[in-house]
């Protein structure tokens, strides 16, 4: 890559995705925050977030001859998935509209079940409480 990924805040776990990826592994998947040219938006808006993606989409295609898997906008997040070869997400890394860059899956990441009130069973004849 000759562009500098210095600009772009990367989560380790990516780095060590992608630096354990073979050349047989065909998918990781990344997040991926716009940066903003906006100093009064945290983000681009929505229109511009859609636009941007399917710019810098295009031009990795170009450059790495492979496309992403599988894509999610968020558009007023300003920020997408994408499934996609290594090489692919690597040269998506270097480019100047991204800010940051984290893996999608962490394995240490514990699913959260959902957290139900418990009720009191009364017994019968005992009174409500109120």
């Amino acid at each position: 890559m000759d562009s500098d990924e210095s600009h772009v805040n990367i989560d380790p776990e990516l780095t060590r995705q992608l630096a354990a990826a073979t050349p047989n592994d065909t998918q990781v998947e990344a997040v991926f925050i716009l940066a903003s040219d906006d100093p009064l938006r945290a983000v681009p808006s929505p229109e511009q977030t859609e636009e941007l993606i399917h710019q810098v989409l295009k031009r990795v295609e170009s450059r790495v001859g492979k496309r992403e898997g599988k894509l999610n906008i968020f558009r007023n997040l300003g920020s997408f998935v994408v499934l996609a070869h290594p090489t692919f997400v690597q040269e998506l890394m270097s480019q100047p509209e991204i800010a940051a860059a984290m893996a999608n899956r962490h394995p240490d990441a514990k699913a959260v079940s959902p957290q139900v009130p418990r009720t009191r069973i009364r017994k019968q004849g005992e009174p409500n409480e109120t």
